[in-house]
């Protein structure tokens, strides 16, 4: 197995060179391509742990792995989401334009590489405490849809949030790059996790392990994996966002079922020490949930995944 590291320069900042780390793992044998995507959000951290904890399993490979550790740099060293220099979403610009801004032109190398691939994972985290999810597109053709659901099921999520790039809530993500690689017919993967604070030993286990299985279903590795798999369960994605700001206290848990207008917390204001029930906008499983946190006004509570079927 051979590994290289390249960068793929981007632009110029005053002295900053902008560019794109690339680690690629070649085996002796050809063989299907994988991409592993981390950092698109700078301050999402937990997928480069994921992926360290795969590499140091792996000792040899047949085709080609690709690991792009740092999609955001400028964004990743200040620990924030957007990219400084534009102030854009770098999940929001695919499949990205090479003379246009920076942001543009860091989508547009990233998009070159990946829509090369036989398959794409991209890692994400959400901001508070979460179970783990896949994400999928749900466009494109019906194979490169079946195959994605083939992945998915091999990565064995919690909740599996089935996009609907149609409706007026998710439009926006018709600009993100798992979207954009199931219309170029790239089956891929979007993986949501904790924070590294939040994170876990079952679910980095459980990340681990289903990024192995989705390898060694291609054949660029034969690992030792956990065979048993729970059935997908299909949600719609509902955020509640606060009308007030205070610190929300819940008894509820991550993969409870709430029914609509059932009390999840309250939110305790901090200059009268007045309590707030905050109930359930919607009935389904609570797969974003904050607990004992400020939240300032129009700060997310919880979201409940309304679920569409088994």
């Amino acid at each position: 197995m051979k590994k290289t590291i390249t960068k793929i320069k981007i632009g110029q900042a005053g002295a900053v060179s902008l560019e794109i780390p690339i680690l690629k793992f070649t085996g002796n044998k050809r063989g299907k391509k994988a991409l592993i995507v981390c950092g698109i959000h700078g301050n999402e951290y937990t997928g480069l742990l994921v992926i360290n904890k795969v590499l140091e399993k792996i000792k040899d490979i047949q085709g080609e792995l690709w690991i792009i550790p740092s999609a955001n740099s400028l964004a990743q060293a200040l620990n924030i989401r957007i990219n400084p220099l534009d102030l854009y979403d770098l999940n929001r610009k695919f499949p990205g334009d090479k003379k246009k801004e920076p942001t543009d032109r860091i989508a547009a190398e990233i998009f070159d590489i990946a829509k090369d691939m036989d398959v794409v994972l991209d890692f994400h985290t959400f901001e508070d405490p979460t179970v783990v999810t896949n994400i999928f597109m749900n466009c494109g053709a019906n194979e490169t849809k079946k195959k994605t659901l083939e992945l998915i099921k091999l990565f064995d999520p919690d909740i599996v949030w089935e996009l609907n790039i149609k409706s007026k809530e998710e439009l926006k993500f018709v600009t993100a790059l798992g979207p954009k690689l199931s219309f170029e017919g790239v089956s891929n993967v979007a993986v949501e996790l904790p924070q590294l604070h939040n994170v876990s030993d079952e679910q980095m286990e459980r990340a681990v392990d289903g990024t192995i299985k989705i390898l060694n279903n291609l054949k660029i590795t034969k690992l030792p994996d956990v065979k048993k798999s729970r059935k997908l369960l299909f949600v719609e994605h509902k955020e509640l966002d606060s009308d007030i700001s205070g610190i929300f206290v819940t008894n509820k848990k991550l993969m409870d079922k709430v029914k609509k207008g059932e009390v999840v917390g309250e939110v305790i204001d901090i200059t009268s020490f007045k309590k707030t029930q905050i109930k359930s906008h919607e009935s389904g499983i609570l797969m974003v949930l904050k607990d004992r946190q400020f939240v300032t006004t129009g700060g997310r509570l919880f979201t409940v995944g309304r679920v569409k079927r088994k």
